[in-house]
């Protein structure tokens, strides 16, 4: 990304049409503005596409075909550059993913960024209502877990709820590492909550953490039906606060598993207390941290999305742990205490 702009290079070849991606395209108001015009440049062989045109699409939409027209222009390679702007002051750099051929020898396209990330082998899946709505009809979901679903959906903050298919990956963590006790940071109405004990063995236990007491109340009533209750202990009040007392409770080592999905600013804080909890070998999960594309874009410098870079800044340089980031819902992080 270069300034207001993301600039990916084609090599030459024919190109079928450039996408938007999902996350650009969530939680940035009701319109969302694409200004693009061409303008070649022969010299280099370069086409360059700055501010012109105006495409209007609905901010619910999942991707959408931005310059699609160039499919049928006579210059086939280049460096192509979309200036994005939404409707509010929010301002957004567009991520741009190729579909279709590119070059003879079939090199993928290459995005260019700020330092040598070498060769990118695998052009990104652009995750649209078609692709997704068949990820779902393979993803396994218990009636609890669809019926809690379906009821936060119509409640306010319905949005942070962990997506089925995360949900899946987690229940098999936990699986593979044979976890018995864990700890959610985070529970919101219960979703993650109830599948997390739904996975653990029958003489585990998930202590849960979450500010609001209304909240709180939704997921107990879940954990009733579900039948978990002997299987939980879901504590009220800050985060930080509950991970506290479970040092000062000897739990130390002690956990397992941890899922961390609360306030993003709180993310460092509770990362090293849950280190200090986990067992070496034990398995940290941390969601939302590429934040809807934000982190990636310059531009976008609020409070949550700055927490968010400094946490992956940290993990990706963390000795103490294995470390990865996988692209599943909002992008979770997986670090596994050595």
């Amino acid at each position: 990304a270069k300034g207001k702009f993301s600039v990916v290079q084609i090599p030459k070849g024919k190109v079928s049409v450039l996408k938007m991606s999902q996350s650009m395209l969530r939680h940035i108001g009701d319109k969302w503005l694409a200004r693009a015009a061409m303008s070649g440049n022969r010299s280099s062989g370069r086409t360059y596409v700055s501010a012109s045109s105006t495409l209007k699409v609905p901010a619910a939409t999942r991707s959408v075909s931005a310059l699609e027209a160039f499919s049928r222009h006579k210059h086939r390679s280049g460096v192509f550059r979309v200036q994005s702007t939404p409707a509010r002051s929010w301002s957004v750099s567009s991520r741009l993913i190729c579909c279709g051929t590119t070059s003879e020898g079939g090199e993928m396209a290459r995005a260019e960024s700020n330092g040598d990330l070498g060769p990118i082998n695998k052009p990104s899946i652009v995750m649209n209502d078609a692709l997704y709505a068949y990820l779902l009809k393979h993803t396994r979901e218990p009636p609890i877990l669809r019926k809690i679903r379906e009821e936060t959906s119509t409640m306010r903050g319905s949005q942070m709820q962990t997506p089925p298919e995360q949900i899946n990956l987690l229940t098999l963590l936990i699986e593979l590492s044979g976890a018995k006790r864990a700890i959610e940071v985070g529970v919101f109405s219960g979703y993650s909550a109830v599948a997390i004990a739904m996975a653990l063995p029958e003489d585990g236990k998930l202590v849960g953490c979450e500010r609001d007491g209304n909240i709180l109340n939704v997921a107990r009533g879940f954990m009733e039906e579900a039948g978990l209750t002997h299987k939980v202990d879901l504590r009220e009040g800050p985060g930080k606060d509950t991970l506290d007392e479970l040092i000062a409770e000897g739990g130390t080592g002690q956990y397992d598993f941890v899922y961390i999905d609360a306030d993003k600013r709180g993310y460092l804080a509770y990362y090293e207390q849950c280190l200090q909890l986990v067992r070496q070998g034990g398995l940290i999960v941390l969601d939302n941290v590429l934040w809807y594309g934000k982190t990636a874009d310059p531009e976008v410098n609020d409070k949550q999305t700055v927490a968010i870079r400094e946490l992956n800044d940290k993990l990706v340089r963390d000795e103490r742990i294995t470390f990865t980031i996988l692209p599943v819902g909002d992008g979770v992080s997986l670090c596994r205490k050595r």
